[in-house]
């Protein structure tokens, strides 16, 4: 019977569930849009209601593994859980209900996942930056060697840190720029080499659908499309472009993350390729030998 492999991941906005064939051919796919950046960045950890969500969750994911006898499987939280109070408790509660063992990794390990996925990509680009709802994860190249820094620059929590609303003023919209700005600057971020900017994420993929790059975005195009629509709101955005409701509440401060950072490492033109966490760890379990029984 061929070996089924199956990825988890816990983010800012939502959980994704992928198993998939040793062959890397999906079988079964589900994203749960339980925002747990929004609770955490606001009141710094896990309610007891969002946690009977999580059992709730995981106990379908649970099941799903076991009805596709998944072989190997490894699930792993990012900056919402990462900035949580509670979440050893939380992770042991899940674990105890549904035998399925979270790990929480930082923003390096994040991000070295998502070079996973890239493939031979990964040596086209000097700087790789995956973009979610809690954090901002970037690598740059420095040789052979890559380095890793993990900004405050999630959607989530950008909107928070600010009280921003749910539309972008152009006094708000400077304001972000300019946080944006500091915190690269602070992080040392340089310029592009002689190889590409590379931008992972859903909101970076979605961006690039609706500017008109797929796959990919012009850092002018997206410039024009910033000062278009900031101002709208959620709902004129879903009108507008078809967008998901969650996503629509988030990708103004999006587009202007990703701009800014087009801008600060001199990218006129930025890769956005379907590249991921789950991705990747399907590609790193894939590669391990089978365990002997």
């Amino acid at each position: 019977m061929t070996r089924q492999l199956a990825a988890i991941d816990v983010g800012s906005n939502a959980i994704r569930i992928v198993i998939a064939s040793h062959e890397l051919e999906t079988l079964y796919s589900e994203r749960v849009p339980l925002s747990l950046g929004a609770e955490v960045f606001a009141n710094g950890k896990i309610c007891k209601e969002t946690t009977k969500d999580l059992l709730h969750v995981f106990g379908g994911f649970a099941y799903r593994l076991k009805t596709h006898e998944v072989s190997a499987v490894r699930a792993v939280a990012t900056s919402a859980m990462r900035n949580s109070k509670n979440a050893d408790k939380v992770i042991d509660k899940i674990e105890d209900h549904t035998g399925i063992k979270i790990e929480v990794i930082d923003g390096s390990e994040e991000l070295r996942i998502v070079q996973a996925s890239l493939g031979e990509q990964i040596e086209r680009c000097d700087i790789v930056a995956d973009l979610g709802g809690g954090s901002l994860d970037l690598g740059q190249r420095n040789g052979k060697n890559w380095s890793y820094s993990t900004l405050p620059l999630g959607t989530l929590n950008v909107i928070n840190h600010f009280s921003l609303p749910k539309s972008l003023s152009e006094p708000n919209r400077k304001l972000l720029k300019k946080y944006v700005y500091d915190q690269l600057d602070a992080a040392s971020v340089g310029q592009l080499g002689d190889r590409e900017l590379a931008v992972t994420g859903g909101n970076a993929l979605a961006l690039s659908k609706i500017v008109g790059e797929a796959p990919g975005l012009q850092r002018r195009e997206l410039k024009e499309w910033i000062e278009a629509n900031s101002g709208k709101s959620p709902k004129d955005l879903i009108a507008d472009y078809d967008l998901r409701r969650d996503r629509a509440e988030v990708i103004n401060v999006a587009a202007v993350v990703i701009y800014r950072l087009m801008k600060h490492t001199k990218a006129k033109y930025a890769t956005t390729p379907k590249a991921g966490v789950r991705d990747g760890i399907l590609v790193e379990l894939a590669k391990k030998p089978v365990e002997r029984q």
